[in-house]
């Protein structure tokens, strides 16, 4: 017991040094590796491949055989205890949520797995702190605001919040001066679009970078 709990902090406080996570949802198969090469190479180890992807858990397979311990990896859009056997099975090291559920938290503490639960309001975010998950998601963050991070830790300052949901290299600032302990970024980081163009690796690393900056700063 004192060895798994040993093992959820080291990957929390990995969590919270990386501070940044490239959230991949519905990546092809054949840009995968690539895009996780861009994105370690400009300074993001830190990756979430949501279970709601088409081949998500075999995603998870290709990473962590290829990158092993150069990537955090980590499954979202966890919704119940198989999901979580699934993606440590995979080789998954951390889980997120979309919404508070109890047994994932049960299933990942079993895999020596933390848990960032997704939560919105002080009640959701409360009780997933009673139920044993790590780490919070403020979801959707950009709908409610800088300013709603900041209110929401007055009273609740034990909570470490990460905010997902419409962060961009020009926003995300703000949120961590408001408190956030990290950011979850999906399409305004690696947008699927953007295999379109020829010069896509480019692009992505450019991006990639604003946000590393965005981290050094805050």
């Amino acid at each position: 017991m004192e060895n798994a709990l040993s093992n959820r902090l080291n990957t929390v406080n990995e969590l919270l040094d990386a501070k940044i996570i490239s959230i991949l949802r519905h990546v092809p198969d054949s840009h995968l590796l690539d895009v996780v090469g861009v994105l370690i190479e400009s300074g993001i180890r830190a990756i979430e491949v949501t279970l709601n992807s088409k081949n998500a858990i075999y995603h998870i397979e290709e990473i962590a055989r290829v990158y092993g311990n150069s990537v955090l990896l980590g499954a979202g859009t966890v919704t119940n205890g198989q999901d979580v056997v699934d993606a440590y099975n995979a080789g998954a090291r951390y889980i997120l949520t979309p919404y508070v559920a109890e047994s994932v938290v049960v299933s990942s503490q079993s895999k020596e797995m933390p848990v960032i639960m997704g939560a919105m309001t002080p009640t959701e975010v409360a009780n997933s702190k009673a139920m044993g998950a790590d780490l919070i998601k403020i979801f959707p963050a950009e709908r409610l605001g800088s300013g709603y991070i900041k209110d929401i830790l007055a009273p609740l300052d034990d909570i470490k919040i990460f905010v997902v949901g419409g962060i961009n290299s020009s926003n995300a600032k703000e949120y961590l001066d408001a408190g956030a302990v990290g950011i979850g970024v999906g399409g305004n980081l690696v947008d699927n679009r953007m295999f379109l163009t020829e010069n896509w690796k480019e692009m992505l690393s450019n991006k990639a970078q604003a946000f590393e900056w965005l981290k050094r700063e805050g």
